[in-house]
C-alpha cells in the first residue's frame, strides 16, 4: 500500500490533535507551504526557546546573509519531530536540500493513501469525510462499497410500506423517543398507539425508520460495526480477537470461546457476529434459557433464544426449550453451533453478510426475509461490537457499505397530520445543553468531533442546539478551541465543564 504524508503550512493550529498520530521519528513524507515562512536551525524560535545547551535561529542565505524564507507552494519532506524548550513539537523537514524545522503551529500532518483513496472513488462524495476520518484512525480497516441496485426512496418505501391502511415492517418501543418516531398510521382515537408485538412496541414512523437505514449516520467508529462484513476469516477473526469483544461479560470463559471458535469453525459465521448475538439475546447471561437446569428441560440450552415466544417469561423460556430439545441442543457447544448454523443458513448464505443487511435487506431486495422488526436491532449489536473491537487498533476488519443510486437525504421529522388539540396553549420546554454533546445522544464521542471539525470547515454548518452544543467555552465562537476540548473529553484527559 502506497501511503504519502502531506504537510500543509496553516495559520490555526486544528493541527495534529485532531487524530491519534504515529510517531513521525521514522517518517518522511512530501508537503506544500500556503503562507511563507522561516525554516529555523533547530526546535525553537531562538534560544529561549530552544532545549537546554541547543541554540535556534533562522537559517540564513550564506550567499545574502539573510533568512531564507520558505515561499508558498514549496514542497518539502517530513523528516521527524521534536519538542523544543516550552514542549511545543517542531517538525523537521528538508526542503530543496535545506534541512531545518518548522513549528507545528503552522503544519497540519495529512496522510493521503493512494489505495484507500483510489478505493473511496467507488463511494458517493458524502461518504468521503467520513470514512477519511475512520481510515486515519484505523488504517487496517477496509471499506467496501455495495450497489443496492435501487434508490434510497424505494427502499425506505419498503420498509415503511405508505398507504392508507397499510403498516410499516419495522417496530419502535413505546417508551423510545417522542411521537415523530411513532407512525400516525397508528395513532388510536385516545392519543395512545396500536401495540404490535405485545404491549412494549408500536410501528415505527417513516423518519425513525429513515434515520435508521441511512448509512451515513453511522460512519463513525462506534457505529460502523453495523456494517461489520459477519462471514469467518480464519486469519483476522482469532481467538485473541474474541476475547476482547467478551472480555468482562459472562462469555469470558474457555467453555464458551471455545464453543464459540468451534462455531465459527463449523458454520463459517464470524465469531464475533456469534458473540454478539449471544450477549444481545442473553445480556449479563443469567435467563433460565441457557442455564441447563430449568425444570423439565435440564441438559438444555438456547443461546440465540430462537423460538422463545409468549407473553410471560416462563412462556419464552418453555417455547425456547422445547425448540432446543427438539434441535438436540443438550450442551452449550451444540446450543451455540446450532443458533450460528441457523443464523448463517438463513442470512449469511443468502447474502445477507452484516447486521445492517439482516435487518434492511436493501441489495437482495426480500423484504420480508428480515432478521429484526426493531428498527435499532442492527445499530444495538454494532454497538455491542465497537466497544471492544476497537480496543485493537491493528485487526484487518472489514465493512460493506450499502450504496444507493440515489443521494441520500438528512432524516427529515415526520408531523401527524391529525394532532391532539390541547386545551391550553403549553410553553415551550427550554431544551438542556450539555455542551459537547452534538447530537444529543447524552454520550461525548467521536460523533460529536467530527460534527465540531465539519463546522468549522463549513462543510456541515451547525444550528440550534447542536450549535449551542458546539462552543464549549461558551465564547460564542466555535473554533480549533472547542475542536480540541471534545477531543480531550474523548481521551478522558479533561472534562468539558457541563
Amino acid at each position: 500500500m502506497r501511503k504519502i504524508i502531506s504537510v500543509v503550512l496553516l495559520m490555526s493550529i486544528i493541527l495534529v490533535s485532531l487524530f491519534s498520530m504515529p510517531t513521525l521519528a521514522d517518517v518522511s513524507g512530501s508537503g506544500i507551504t500556503i503562507k511563507d515562512t522561516k525554516i529555523y536551525t533547530n526546535a525553537g524560535t531562538n534560544n529561549t526557546h530552544a532545549l537546554p545547551g541547543e541554540t535556534s535561529s533562522p537559517i540564513k542565505d550564506p550567499t545574502t546573509d539573510t533568512n531564507i524564507i520558505i515561499p508558498k507552494g514549496s514542497t518539502f519532506s517530513v523528516l521527524g519531530s521534536k519538542i523544543d524548550g516550552d514542549g511545543d513539537l517542531w517538525y523537521k523537514v528538508n526542503c530543496n536540500n535545506i534541512v531545518g524545522y518548522l513549528y507545528k503551529g503552522w503544519v497540519r500532518i495529512t496522510y493521503y493513501d493512494e489505495d484507500f483513496e483510489k478505493n473511496l472513488s467507488n463511494f458517493p462524495s458524502e461518504y468521503h469525510d467520513s470514512l477519511r476520518a475512520l481510515h486515519n484512525e484505523y488504517p487496517n480497516w477496509r471499506f467496501f462499497a455495495e450497489p443496492t441496485g435501487c434508490t434510497y426512496s424505494e427502499a425506505l418505501d419498503n420498509e415503511y410500506c405508505p398507504g392508507e391502511g397499510k403498516r410499516p415492517r419495522k417496530l419502535v418501543e413505546l417508551t423510545y423517543m417522542g411521537e415523530d418516531w411513532r407512525d400516525p398510521r397508528a395513532k388510536l382515537p385516545n392519543g395512545s398507539y396500536e401495540n404490535a408485538e405485545g404491549n412494549r412496541w408500536t410501528y415505527a414512523s417513516r423518519m425513525a425508520i429513515s434515520y435508521f437505514m441511512n448509512p451515513l449516520n453511522f460512519l463513525n467508529s462506534n457505529d460502523i460495526f453495523m456494517f461489520l462484513q459477519l462471514s469467518y476469516n480464519q486469519e483476522t477473526h482469532t481467538r485473541d480477537m474474541l476475547k476482547t469483544v467478551v472480555f468482562n461479560t459472562f462469555l469470558d470463559e474457555d467453555k464458551y470461546l471455545d464453543a464459540i471458535m468451534e462455531a465459527a469453525a463449523t458454520t463459517k459465521l464470524s465469531p464475533l457476529a456469534i458473540a454478539s448475538i449471544i450477549l444481545v439475546e442473553q445480556g449479563k447471561g443469567g435467563s433460565s434459557l441457557i442455564s441447563g437446569n430449568y425444570p423439565g428441560y435440564e441438559g438444555y440450552y438456547n443461546f440465540f433464544n430462537i423460538g422463545a415466544s409468549g407473553l410471560t417469561n416462563d412462556e419464552i423460556v418453555k417455547s425456547g426449550l422445547e425448540y432446543a430439545k427438539k434441535q438436540e441442543w443438550n450442551s452449550i457447544s451444540a446450543s451455540i453451533i446450532g443458533g450460528a448454523k441457523a443464523s448463517t443458513n438463513a442470512y449469511i448464505s443468502a447474502g445477507q453478510d452484516t447486521y445492517y443487511y439482516m435487518d434492511y435487506n436493501v441489495v437482495i431486495g426480500d423484504y420480508n426475509h428480515q432478521y429484526a422488526t426493531a428498527i435499532y436491532d442492527a445499530y444495538n449489536k454494532g454497538r455491542r461490537l465497537a466497544s471492544s473491537c476497537k480496543i485493537n487498533k491493528n485487526a484487518v476488519l472489514d465493512f460493506i457499505i450499502p450504496v444507493f443510486s440515489s443521494t441520500l437525504p438528512t432524516p427529515e421529522p415526520i408531523v401527524d397530520p391529525t394532532p391532539t388539540p390541547s386545551p391550553q396553549p403549553q410553553p415551550t420546554p427550554t431544551p438542556v445543553v450539555k455542551y459537547g454533546d452534538i447530537n444529543g445522544d447524552n454520550t461525548i464521542d467521536e460523533v460529536d468531533l467530527a460534527a465540531v471539525k465539519l463546522h468549522i470547515l463549513n462543510r456541515r454548518p451547525l444550528s440550534g442546539t447542536s450549535l449551542t452544543a458546539a462552543d464549549t467555552n461558551k465564547d460564542g465562537v466555535i473554533d480549533e478551541v472547542d475542536l480540541a476540548a471534545v477531543k480531550l473529553d474523548i481521551l478522558g484527559r479533561r472534562k468539558i465543564n457541563n
